[in-house]
């Protein structure tokens, strides 16, 4: 019989007894072929290796497979009849869970392991042709292994200083046990490098967000992380804090493979000392007293690059600093440059040693310091002036031989009550006569104020009785 298509059938009527054969009577017809169910295979899961029960997302699984040597199935004709067991996890179409029953494309199902699961999960489907014969029951099996977690190791460990980073260098990758595929050589890594050798995939997706930084963590300035490979890596080597010594760091990152498992593990990397140079070479820097009453602060720099500005800052204890003025830098320059800045003054507001320090700032924002340098200003004795005669009748003389002759002097005279009564402008060096002749009987304060030639306030209080 032929597989599809019409038999053509003949036969023979005559009767026995018939003596006139032109009665006897040949017919002719043909047979219609009977519609043949589909076959519908048992389908172990190969779109991917065993899956992670880690997985928190439904990923494709492969097709339903079903043959029909009559016919066609076309659309929805496959059938779920049994669903996987809770234990092992749930099947999903168009993102529902799919029920029993339920009509579904060949390759339209994905599959969520139960968290924990370790096994094959099975269930059952048919399919229907386009004359609505329904084949026989087939099994798809998913295998579901236990999820190893990712690791990382380092790479780029000897930068830093003389061997500066570049932009792009990796500084810590990431192997999925789970999916990872090695090259020829065992390898999936360059072990100096870092970067990905030819024919080796470390089990992650190199498209789409397969790594995150857990909550919490945060990678330093010039840092990135790769969400498609997850790769830590130089985003921008001028940014890249920059330390005496090498300084570690430690993020977690969530990483999901091939197979949809996903983990956190931490991941610790270094940032070699003095990661990046010096935006600016400083090849002089003083700060000396001038006159015992300013300081004069003057630095040299041999080369610049992307060098902003300058804020110079000064400390009286050596620990607090306070900015008191800013120079704006030459950018970039292979010259050599001189800057000199005047503190005015300082030297009267100094108990002790004065410190001083450069903050450089680049084009970035980014700022290094100086080494601090310091002084001290002389300190010179103390003027004493006095009044002679004291207590006083009508007039008294007021002793100001130990200022220099340049110093000048304001004398205010004070009753009890606050209120100035006489005041005066004098010059240092001389022994000037106070008239005190039409003031009442009492007690009176004489206040001198002033400022001497190397910049000390002067500033003294006698007391005068009038009698």
């Amino acid at each position: 019989m032929p597989s599809t298509g019409s038999l053509p059938l003949s036969a023979t009527v005559a009767s026995a007894n018939e003596s006139n054969k032109n009665n006897d009577t040949t017919p002719a017809f043909a047979t219609t072929q009977a519609n043949q169910a589909p076959v519908a295979q048992n389908v172990w899961n190969t779109l991917q290796s065993a899956r992670g029960n880690t997985s928190p997302t439904g990923l494709a699984i492969s097709a339903l497979t079903a043959t029909d040597s009559d016919g066609t199935i076309n659309g929805t004709g496959y059938v779920v009849v049994a669903l996987p067991s809770s234990t092992q996890g749930t099947l999903y179409y168009n993102s529902l869970a799919v029920i029993a029953g339920q009509k579904v494309t060949a390759d339209g199902l994905r599959f969520i392991p139960t968290a924990g699961y370790v096994g094959d999960a099975t269930f059952t489907y048919t399919a229907t042709d386009n004359s609505g014969a329904v084949s026989n029951t087939a099994l798809y099996t998913i295998p579901v292994a236990q999820d190893q977690s990712t690791t990382y190791s380092i790479y780029n460990t000897n930068k830093g200083g003389a061997n500066p980073y570049t932009t792009n260098d990796v500084l810590a990758q990431t192997i999925d046990p789970n999916t990872v595929q090695y090259n020829s050589s065992n390898l999936v890594y360059d072990a100096t490098t870092g970067v990905l050798l030819s024919g080796a995939a470390n089990g992650l997706a190199t498209s789409g967000t397969n790594a995150v930084l857990a909550s919490g963590s945060t990678l330093p300035d010039g840092v990135s992380l790769n969400a498609a490979t997850g790769t830590i890596y130089v985003s921008a080597a001028n940014l890249l804090p920059r330390s005496p010594s090498d300084k570690p760091y430690t993020v977690n990152v969530t990483t999901t493979d091939l197979n949809g498992g996903t983990n956190t593990v931490p991941v610790t990397f270094t940032i070699g000392a003095n990661a990046t140079p010096l935006p600016v070479v400083l090849t002089a820097f003083s700060a000396q007293a001038v006159r015992n009453r300013d300081a004069l602060l003057t630095w040299t720099t041999a080369a610049e690059t992307n060098n902003h500005h300058f804020d110079i800052e000064r400390s009286f204890d050596g620990n607090t600093f306070a900015k008191i003025g800013q120079l704006a830098g030459h950018g970039t320059t292979a010259a050599a440059t001189t800057y000199a800045l005047t503190d005015a003054g300082v030297a009267a507001q100094a108990a002790g040693p004065v410190y001083y320090r450069l903050r450089q700032v680049d084009a970035d924002g980014n700022a290094t310091f100086s080494p601090v340098r310091s002084l001290r200003f002389a300190q010179l004795p103390t003027a004493q002036l006095s009044l002679f005669p004291n207590p006083v009748a009508a007039s008294t003389v007021l002793d100001l031989s130990q200022l220099p002759a340049a110093t000048t002097v304001q004398a205010q005279l004070l009753e009890a009550t606050g209120r100035a009564v006489r005041s005066w402008h004098l010059a240092g060096a001389q022994r000037p006569t106070l008239d005190l002749t039409q003031l009442a009987s009492g007690t009176y304060l004489l206040v001198l104020t002033g400022t001497q030639p190397d910049g000390a306030p002067l500033h003294q209080t006698l007391r005068i009785t009038k009698e």
